[in-house]
């Protein structure tokens, strides 16, 4: 079950650095959501345990209806770490 968890956090980071990176700006939960085909429930729950890990950041949008999540340089360095890994991987499996 961790690998689950594990696997859920690392594409909602992906999947979040993905759409800021499109946008140049924070995105919605919603929007992750929508990306990555989950309910709104798991997004949020994943999110909050991200949050714990401060891998993520969010507040409330300006019409405080939704959440704007912000990704910590934490967050941006596993990732950076993480593609040089499957990359590293890739490779050698060649």
């Amino acid at each position: 079950m961790a690998e689950c968890h594990a696997l859920a956090q690392a594409l909602l980071l992906d999947s979040a650095r993905q759409l800021i990176a499109e946008t140049e700006d924070a995105v919605i939960q919603a929007e992750i959501a929508a990306r990555l085909e989950l309910d709104q429930r798991t997004i949020s729950e994943v999110v909050q345990r991200l949050e714990k890990k401060e891998l993520l950041s969010r507040g409330q949008d300006m019409s405080c209806k939704a959440w704007r999540v912000f990704l910590t340089e934490e967050a941006e360095r596993l990732l950076r770490d993480l593609e040089a890994r499957i990359e590293a991987a890739s490779s050698t499996a060649r």
